[in-house]
């Protein structure tokens, strides 16, 4: 590879041969060189510790010599990519997404600055042949369709340099939504698995290849504030769908709908708390109705190929179903009918909250706030329903 000097000088005196020959020269013959004449020379800075987007990349050695510019985030990839230009989220050292690189050759190879031009890393700053291996975790904290500035794990801690971003995704598709639906990530296509998408979770699609797509999706631990994974063609369907497939409202949308409803759900006349449960299956979902008499009867009626049943001790997420038994002394399910809701979100100081109706004074649909030391003790309950 040239370095970074001689690859300049080249392009400038192509560029200054274009000048010269151009009135013998058409446009045809020029391209042939590899030279746009209406092209001019530009600085490029010093690696800088953090992304810049003044900084210019230049060609491999090979490559066809082009019209470079820096590139901002957002903006369509000039090469190497499709048509359709995908939106990252933003990123820092204290808001960064995980993932892996795509080849497991170990051979996605580090660069010391954005220009991608010096094999090596940036922090510590060291020219070498710095190669991230298909094992290692990648922690992302800038990236756009040319380069992402990023750290991957070394003997003594992380080293910190810059990346094409096509080495790690194709990024060639942009679409962004609410999941529907609980799903499984892989670290790549046909990959072990990385995690679960949740409902209510924000994604961010960047990709589409071998049949998966590539995401980002919310998944806050510490520093971390998103994880980049694939999930299958069907599953991808299902997150922006729901598991019943064709609609359209996110889970958000339906509580927020719901919860601002002055009036009862009603079925043929009847404004119970089993009402609100078919509207969110059937008209949410898209699942079929669940037939019950009683609602603590749900549980056990609910079909295991659209519903995963999940004991009374179960940690809930938000999107599952919470059914009492029809038990006295069990806050909403003291009547032999029982009751039933569904979780809106679980907080990390433990509480639950819950949207459901029937409830006494006002009977329409409404929020609360539970813990599982009250409302939603194991004794109380039959179970959760988690929409598959």
């Amino acid at each position: 590879m040239k370095d970074f000097y001689s690859q300049k000088h080249v392009v400038v005196a192509l560029l200054s041969l274009a000048f010269i020959f151009s009135s013998a020269c058409g446009d045809e013959e020029l391209a042939e060189l590899g030279v746009n004449p209406n092209s001019a020379a530009e600085e490029v800075s010093e690696a800088p510790e953090v992304p810049s987007e003044e900084n210019v990349a230049l060609p491999e050695e090979g490559e066809e010599v082009k019209d470079w510019e820096g590139l901002e985030e957002g903006d369509a990839p000039m090469m190497a990519f499709a048509a359709s230009s995908p939106s990252f989220p933003s990123l820092s050292t204290s808001a960064y997404a995980t993932g892996y690189c795509r080849s497991t050759a170990n051979d996605t190879y580090v660069y010391t600055s954005s220009a991608l031009s010096t094999r090596g890393t940036s922090s510590p700053y060291k020219a070498y042949a710095a190669t991230i291996y298909a094992s290692d975790e990648v922690y992302f904290y800038s990236i756009n369709t040319t380069w992402a500035y990023i750290s991957y794990p070394v003997g003594s801690g992380r080293s910190y340099g810059y990346i094409r971003t096509k080495d790690c995704m194709d990024a060639n598709y942009g679409e962004s939504f609410t999941s529907k639906s609980e799903v499984t990530t892989y670290t790549r296509p046909n990959g072990g698995s990385y995690g679960k998408i949740y409902v209510g979770d924000s994604i961010i699609a960047v990709a589409s290849v071998s049949g998966y797509y590539q995401v980002f999706y919310t998944a806050k631990s510490g520093n971390r504030a998103w994880k980049i994974g694939y999930v299958t063609q069907a599953d991808y369907t299902k997150m922006k769908n729901g598991s019943g497939g064709g609609g359209s409202t996110s889970f958000s949308t339906w509580v927020n709908q719901t919860a601002a409803k002055t009036s009862p759900i009603c079925n043929n006349g009847y404004c119970q708390c089993v009402a609100l449960f078919n509207d969110y299956t059937v008209n949410f979902l898209r699942k079929s109705l669940v037939g019950a008499y009683y609602a603590y009867q749900l549980y056990n009626n609910a079909p295991t190929a659209q519903w995963t049943k999940l004991g009374a001790s179960s940690t809930p997420q938000a999107g599952d179903v919470v059914i009492w038994k029809g038990k006295s002394g069990c806050g909403y399910g003291t009547t032999e009918a029982g009751h039933v809701g569904v979780v809106v979100s679980v907080q990390s100081n433990g509480q639950i909250n819950v949207i459901h109706q029937n409830l006494s004074g006002d009977k329409s649909p409404r929020i609360t706030a539970e813990t599982k030391s009250k409302n939603l003790a194991s004794s109380c309950l039959m179970g959760y329903l988690r929409p598959k």
